[in-house]
């Protein structure tokens, strides 16, 4: 090299033949130094200005360089021609990779937290693995698929401006990243990847290597210092941060027997980048209505239990139906004989949640004006009465096992405790009418973990949601009179909210459901939207929807008498 430079005047830029015999000695050099000696001199390069461009000096090409393993903490690479690099288990944390060609790069396993990538061309480039905590990718060139690879992209600012929340693994916050994986969990099939956790050294990320495989899990947590008798308030919670392709299940057991805990249905974490495919496909229902066991009659809301069964409430048919996905018939679970305020029968039901306090559903038999109970027992041929007199519509059960009914004849949401049934208002209950305390027609509800509640406000064709003890709601979607604009809604139906305070509704009249982000002014339509009809594009009065824990969409088609999946992309 000194050779090199004397014969190129100390320059070697001036002559191409020069430079190009350079950087290869350059690259010959770093295969063969290690992982300390390469980071030394990319740093001194970095301190003596040879990695910006300026006029009279070309971009340093480190393109195909094996830089795996290296720490580049803050170092700047702005400006710089870097494509086909392996960045390897690289640590890149907050370095400056603005306007630099990446192309075709790795950085696999690296730990990229804090890094700027504005400008820059990732075309190709593989994250497999990666963490783009908190990365600025501003107007960089870089797929959904390309940061779906990652292990986090949470808080990376998109290349369209907005912030991501998603992160692609299971969070376990008591996880002891120093112990082996067999010391804390119990691998029972596929395969689990574990990360320590860029908030809190002391925890760890468990992420699936395969989606298609999947894994699962399990860890035994000891209560034996808990004394039910000595604090009968008391409560033991257990909770996890769950990604999309995640469920969680608790199995007890006491000195007696075993005891299988059905926790309540939690929409997974859907970030704003997901969408669905616009044809969807039949997964219940024929192409005819009617009450035969393949056969829906009006199906009016639905929910999706851990084994991919749905619980179906078919309004004309006066039942409750379960179907398994791919089962060309379903099995009656309450109801079919029938509308009357008879013990085995239903009138009309609208709406069903599971009580697992009980292991039983719980349903607004509408027309009767009573919310009764039935047991998930097999054999069960009759339910009972917990509420008389009320005109419900629709029903929720919150994390405290408080019980909401939506009363829309009184224009009022009630709150029950179980098992006394002492009812008191949550939202509306003074008179019809479009006032932020009033209600008009609430149909549907949703209450987080918050105990705030949500409200489909039907005929004022909006959204409203009532924090806890709140005298007032606030419009979290619509409010802005009847049509089909995308600040609008028409008849709002089944309203549910994700943990990012997302806003999904079923827009009935415009038959198509809509995805409101928090703070927006105006929605998105997710499926339908494509005139009334039976297409698989096509619905007519999605009264009811719900999400899979794949996060695959689920609508109750009422007028189409089916329920129609539309698969995420």
């Amino acid at each position: 090299m000194d050779a090199l430079l004397k014969e190129s005047n100390g320059s070697l830029t001036d002559n191409e033949v020069t430079a190009i015999i350079a950087r290869a000695k350059t690259l010959n050099i770093f295969r063969k130094l290690d992982s300390q000696r390469s980071a030394r001199i990319i740093g001194f390069l970095h301190e003596a200005k040879q990695l910006p461009v300026s006029e009279t000096r070309r971009a340093l090409d480190l393109s195909t360089a094996k830089l795996n393993a290296i720490d580049f903490l803050s170092v700047k690479f702005s400006n710089t021609s870097m494509f086909r690099t392996d960045f390897r288990e690289a640590i890149t944390n907050k370095a400056d990779f603005a306007s630099v060609d990446l192309s075709d790069s790795t950085f696999i396993s690296a730990d990229i937290q804090g890094a700027s990538f504005i400008g820059s061309n990732l075309n190709n480039v593989d994250f497999s693995e990666a963490n783009l905590y908190k990365v600025d990718l501003t107007n960089a060139k870089i797929t959904e698929k390309q940061l779906q690879s990652a292990i986090s992209i949470h808080e990376a600012l998109l290349p369209n401006g907005t912030l991501a929340h998603d992160s692609n693994f299971l969070n376990n916050g008591q996880t002891d990243c120093n112990m082996s994986f067999g010391d804390n969990w119990v691998l029972h099939k596929g395969n689990i990847t574990v990360k320590t956790s860029h908030i809190d050294p002391n925890s760890c990320y468990f992420f699936l290597r395969s989606y298609n495989i999947g894994a699962i899990i399990s860890r035994r947590v000891h209560l034996t210092k808990w004394d039910s008798k000595s604090w009968p308030h008391s409560q033991i919670i257990l909770s996890a941060n769950m990604s999309i392709g995640v469920s969680i299940h608790l199995k007890g057991t006491n000195s007696i027997n075993d005891i299988n805990i059905h926790p309540r249905l939690i929409i997974p974490e859907i970030p704003l980048w997901i969408r669905w495919k616009q044809d969807g496909m039949r997964v219940a229902g024929s192409s005819e209505k009617g009450n035969a066991t393949n056969q829906l009659d009006e199906p009016y809301n639905l929910f999706i239990v851990q084994d991919e069964t749905m619980i179906i409430v078919e309004r004309e048919n006066d039942r409750v139906i379960q179907w398994k996905i791919g089962d060309t018939n379903g099995q009656v679970l309450a109801g079919g004989h029938g509308p009357g305020d008879k013990l085995n029968q239903l009138n009309r039901p609208s709406d069903v949640v599971i009580d697992k306090r009980t292991d039983s559903f719980i349903i607004c038999s509408r027309d009767s004006r009573q919310v009764v109970r039935w047991s998930r027992h097999s054999g069960t041929t009759q339910g009972e009465s917990l509420i008389n007199g009320i005109s419900c519509r629709g029903l929720a059960i919150d994390d405290q096992e408080f019980l909401y009914v939506s009363d829309f004849r009184e224009h009022v949401v009630k709150r029950y405790q179980m098992p006394d049934m002492n009812g008191f208002n949550v939202a509306g209950g003074h008179g019809e009418g479009r006032d932020a305390s009033q209600l008009n027609i609430p149909t549907f509800i949703f209450v987080d973990q918050k105990q705030s509640v949500y409200v489909s406000d039907t005929k004022n064709h909006r959204v409203m949601k009532w924090e806890k003890d709140a005298k007032e709601g606030i419009v979290v979607a619509g409010g802005n009179g009847e049509g089909n604009g995308l600040s609008q809604l028409s008849f709002p139906n089944v309203v549910v909210v994700d943990t990012f305070d997302t806003v999904y509704v079923a827009d009935v009249v415009n038959d198509r459901l809509m995805r409101w982000p928090k703070g927006a002014k105006e929605g998105t339509v997710i499926v339908g939207g494509k005139g009334q009809g039976s297409g698989p594009s096509q619905l007519n009065a999605p009264i009811g929807f719900s999400f899979d824990r794949r996060g695959n969409l689920y609508v109750a088609d009422n007028q189409n008498h089916r329920i129609q999946r539309f698969s995420i992309e």
